[in-house]
Order: C-alpha cells, then structure tokens, then sequence
C-alpha cells in the first residue's frame, strides 16, 4: 500500500482511501519489486473500506438470498473487470488507469478521465464526513452521558470533523499519511470483527432479537431490492487501484495469469469478510438495520466504542488523502486553458481550490443524509463508469491490440449492458429516496 501512496507525489495521481475505497492512478516510477502475496494483500486492501459498513442494510433492503446472491454476482463480476483492466493495460504498456484511457480511447479522453477523478474523490470526502457525523454524536453521548447537547447536532459534527481535517488538507504531499492506509485496513477488520462477536452474542436472545426487530426475511418481493445493488457493486470496486500493482510485480511474475489468481485470492477472503459483517450486522437488527451498521442501537460496550472512535478517525485522516487528487485533476484540467493555468500548481490556485472545496465538502456532507443515498449519487455520477462502462470502451476499442482476445472482447457487451443497467439503478434510487 505504501507503493501505491507514493503514487500521490507526482501531479494528476490519484488516491482514495478505504473508508470510500476508490481511486490511485497516475502515477511516478516505481520499483517493481511486487510479488504474488503483496498483490493479494494490496488488491484486498484497495478493495476492503467503508462500503463493507453498508453490507448488512442491503440484507435488510433486498432479503437474505438476494442479498448473498447479488454479494456473489458483482464480487464474480469485479473480479472479471479487474482482469480486463489488467489484460489491456499490458496489451497498450500502460502502468495506471488514466495511461490506459489515454492510449485506448484517445487524448481528449484524459479530461473526461480526469473530470471523473475529481468529482468521484469529491464524493469520497463526503463520504468521510458522513461517516463522522453518524458515529461521532453516539461516541460524544456516551462519554458525556448526555444524548441531546448541541455539539451531538449533525450540522455541528460536520464542521468538527472538516475542522479537524482541514489542516492535513493544506499538506501539500501526503507522503506523511501513509500510516493511514493500514490504519484504515485494521480499524475496518477490527469493526467486522465486533459485529460477528456481537451477532454470536444475540444468537442466546433470538426470540428477543424477533420480537424487537421482526424475523429473518430471506426474500423480500418489492423493487426495494435495488438499493442494495450499487451499496454492493461500490464496496467491491478497486479497479483504478489494479494496473499500477500489476505494474509494480517483479519482471519475472508479471503476468496476466499470476495477477489473476492474486485478484481471486483477494475477492475470495474479502467475500468471507463481507458475508460475515453483513448476516451478522442483519442478523443482530433484522428490518431495523441502518445504512451504517455503526449506527445501529449496540449497547455501548467499550468494543463497540472503540470501534466507533476508529471509524472516526479512519474518516477523518481519508478527507486529506481523498482531497490530494481532487486538486491535482482540477489542475491538470486547467491544463487546457493556459491563460487560466501554470505548468504547476500555485499558491493562488492551491488556498482557492482548498477552500472552496473545503465549503463544497461541508455543505453536501450536511445535505446529504446517508452513506446510501451518496453510494448512489457516486454510482450515477463516476463510479458504474470506472468499473463497468471504461472496461468494457478498453475491450471494443482495443478489438485490434495485441493480446486481448476473442474471449475477452465479447466480455465488453456484457461490462456495457450492466454498467448502464446499473447507472439506471443508481439514478432510480438516487430519485426515489429525494422524492420519497
């Protein structure tokens, strides 16, 4: 992980955190010295982030099997994209995500590529705040032993948590947050690890638990079960993170079949962490599961404190790291208008950019309720398109390129089909829950 931060040191890379999970792209040169295992443990880390806290609602909102079906469809369906990814960045020689649009889409399409990391990054850092100010009033309550004060109120723990932030906003190398990657990862295994503990402590109390909550739903027939297609789809995705750890192994093991089985391997010990949080978390709160599992009424026991203070932290430390490549891809697309821009980024530009993102960042995190609701606007907006909709643009443009065959360029309808599918979903729900 630490390699795939480094990448944030040259202008217009791209990084995401695991609390959101998203993004590392271009990128400087970097040593490739990674092996089979490294690429396990990187993929899995680039994957795993605060999706998985939406896991168990989509048990809620689509029923059991349904829930464990879509689990198994997308995290099979991601593996696939990711080694598409992988097969045409090697058939054009590219090391990062945006290299691979440039070279099999064209030119122009680097600004597209470059609009999309900025407003997907954009996303992530609300995503932190949201994140904040639904954990942070229930850990304040429980310390002061008041539930109402005004600093519990959403709209003040917002401005806490960018408060917070805003200084390691204003680094201008993230070099110094790299302890934040594998923070990140051990908070999130250690909050699965809570929910599976407190699920196996309410199996003794299961009568109560019905009687509470209502019983298992193992279908639920209502279009309901949309909603937890995207919340799924977004917690499983790292295809921006894949071609520069692909790019990163060592000479010798650089193949397709070797990052293959580490994307396997990964997707595979992932998917035992994701059905663990997620029947647990919904086995322990049944139809009142919330969108965040952190969020629901555990007793406050000192391990579901501090899994909550983690979280916090976690969210807080993802702004600046999230942020990092919101300002390098509003830079580079300043590139075009040179009376507008420099070659590099000034401090006019640097203070502007980090305020007014800085405000922009506060007021959606106010306005925007729920991890859902963002999940959707991200599906609509950037995410269906990096997962599902470039992969497959890669497979048909690159029709002719060495080294993706037949197989896999008839594997680029199906990318398209659920990439518009799933935009159509994203923007479904993103209206119904406006509406409703």
């Amino acid at each position: 992980m630490a390699a795939l931060l480094k990448q944030s040191e040259s202008a217009g890379n791209i990084s995401i955190s695991h609390s959101s999970s998203f993004i590392t792209g271009l990128r400087a040169e970097a040593a490739q010295n990674g092996t089979f295992w490294s690429s396990v443990f990187t993929v899995f880390n680039s994957a795993v982030g605060s999706g998985v806290l939406t896991l168990a609602f989509c048990f809620t909102v689509a029923g059991l099997v349904p829930g464990l079906l879509a689990m198994l469809f997308f995290a099979t369906v991601m593996g696939l994209s990711n080694v598409a990814v992988v097969i045409c960045a090697q058939s054009c020689g590219a090391g990062d995500y945006q290299s691979i649009v440039r070279v099999m889409l064209g030119p122009k399409a680097s600004s597209f590529m470059s609009a999309i990391i900025a407003t997907y990054c954009f996303f992530a850092c609300v995503g932190g705040l949201i994140i904040v100010s639904g954990v942070l009033p229930l850990v304040l309550s429980h310390l002061a032993g008041v539930s109402d004060a005004w600093y519990t109120e959403r709209p003040v723990v917002v401005i806490i948590g960018a408060v917070i932030a805003f200084p390691l906003m204003c680094l201008k190398e993230i070099t110094t947050l790299r302890f934040s990657a594998m923070l990140s990862l051990a908070s999130i295994i250690y909050i699965v690890a809570v929910v599976v503990v407190q699920g196996f402590l309410h199996m003794k109390d299961a009568e109560k638990i019905e009687e509470e909550h209502g019983p298992i739903r193992f279908f639920i027939p209502s279009w309901s079960v949309l909603v937890a297609f995207p919340n799924v789809a977004l917690s499983m995705q790292c295809q921006i993170q894949v071609p520069p750890i692909f790019n990163e192994l060592r000479p010798e093991l650089k193949t397709v079949r070797l990052m293959t089985g580490a994307i396997a391997v990964a997707y595979m010990i992932m998917m035992g962490l994701y059905v663990a949080i997620a029947f647990f978390g919904y086995y322990t709160f049944r139809g009142d599961t919330p969108p965040n599992i952190l969020n629901a009424p555990y007793d406050q026991s000192v391990d579901i404190t501090i899994a909550r203070v983690c979280l916090t932290v976690v969210a807080i430390c993802s702004l600046p790291v999230n942020h990092f490549p919101v300002r390098s891809a509003l830079h580079s697309l300043l590139q075009a208008f040179p009376s507008l821009s420099s070659p590099v980024i000034s401090q006019k530009f640097f203070w502007g950019e980090t305020l007014s993102f800085f405000v922009l960042m506060v007021v959606a995190a106010i306005g925007i309720p729920t991890l859902n609701v963002l999940n959707d606007i991200m599906g609509a907006t950037a995410g269906m398109a990096v997962i599902f909709i470039l992969p497959g643009l890669f497979l048909l443009k690159g029709g002719s390129t060495s080294g993706i065959t037949t197989g896999w360029r008839t594997m680029a309808i199906p990318f398209l089909v659920i990439g518009v599918v799933m935009f159509g979903v994203c923007v479904g729900d993103l209206v119904y829950d406006v509406t409703k």
